[in-house]
């Protein structure tokens, strides 16, 4: 705020000294995306994805550094934002339509591409605020998708909505990226950006970490989050239930022990039989799998 009021006045506000506790959410980053390539970021919570996808939209400018977009930039970052509560769907397709600098006559020609891909059906005349979170998704989603801009910036919309709508997504976004347009996603589903993307940007605590090929920055990836877990399991004086290690090619999602009842435990006493469970998905195919179980006394 102080910075904010500073610069109202004709202040320098010195903003590229940090202050106690303060921390740069992007630092150092530098990259280009090519006319037709679809681009994924990826990488842990708070390694600052989002923030960067806001300065490509011009939300915010960086305080150090440039951002140079050439094309017209299509959004969806924030599902529903900006979706007043008493307008129409109707209506929201042609505000959108011209923000993303549609004339009408633009708007009317895809306006029915829009809601059959929407399938919002009777909704189309209701005010949004009815409209269910499934029914803001699609619709924005729409909008973004028909309204064919130079640069698209997609935000984790792909992973909410049911999976026909996650699959018509996939097919439109695929349909964008051979039409030339380029196509920045950031999402947290994996399967998407490997199917999806040209190449991949791995993020951790606002730097990049690792840029290229998709498959390679999956396995950097599957590290730093392998590290990050051992680096946690340190801090708290044990390894915790649920650590898991693999060649790479192997990424569990779930893993646990239960009791003879059948029940979730953490612990378990001796002679007590017991139950291992886990969920993986392979990045490979594998003629055969291989798998060990450590169990280790309670400190």
């Amino acid at each position: 705020m102080q910075d904010i009021q500073k610069s109202s006045v004709g202040i320098s506000s010195a903003a590229t000294d940090l202050r106690e506790d303060e921390f740069w959410a992007i630092d150092d980053v530098s990259f280009k995306v090519q006319k037709g390539e679809m681009v994924g970021i990826i990488g842990p919570n708070g390694s600052g994805k989002t923030t960067l996808l806001k300065m490509l939209n011009g939300i915010f400018w960086p305080e150090r550094g440039s951002v140079t977009v050439k094309g017209k930039v299509g959004a969806l970052i924030a599902v529903g934002a900006g979706f007043h509560p008493m307008l129409t769907g109707r209506e929201k397709i042609y505000i959108n339509g011209a923000i993303m600098e549609l004339s009408k006559k633009e708007i009317n020609e895809r306006f029915n591409d829009i809601v059959a891909f929407a399938d919002i059906g009777d909704f189309l005349d209701m005010p949004v605020k009815h409209y269910s979170s499934g029914m803001f998704i699609r619709l924005g989603f729409a909008v973004a998708v028909y309204c064919e801009s130079d640069i698209l910036l997609v935000d984790e919309v792909l992973s909410v909505g049911d999976l026909s709508f996650q699959n018509k997504s996939l097919r439109r976004l695929d349909e964008i990226r051979q039409k030339a347009h380029a196509v920045i996603l950031v999402s947290h589903n994996l399967e998407h950006v490997r199917n999806l993307c040209d190449k991949l940007i791995l993020m951790d605590a606002g730097k990049i970490v690792f840029m290229g090929d998709t498959h390679e920055a999956l396995l950097n990836y599957y590290d730093l989050m392998r590290r990050k877990k051992i680096d946690d399991s340190e801090q708290k004086g044990s390894l915790h239930e649920g650590f898991h290690h693999s060649s790479g090619d192997i990424l569990f999602t779930v893993s646990g022990i239960m009791d003879q009842f059948g029940k979730e435990t953490k612990r378990v006493r001796m002679g007590e039989p017991i139950t291992v469970f886990f969920e993986f998905e392979t990045l490979k195919d594998f003629d055969q799998l291989y798998f060990t179980v450590g169990i280790q006394n309670e400190r």
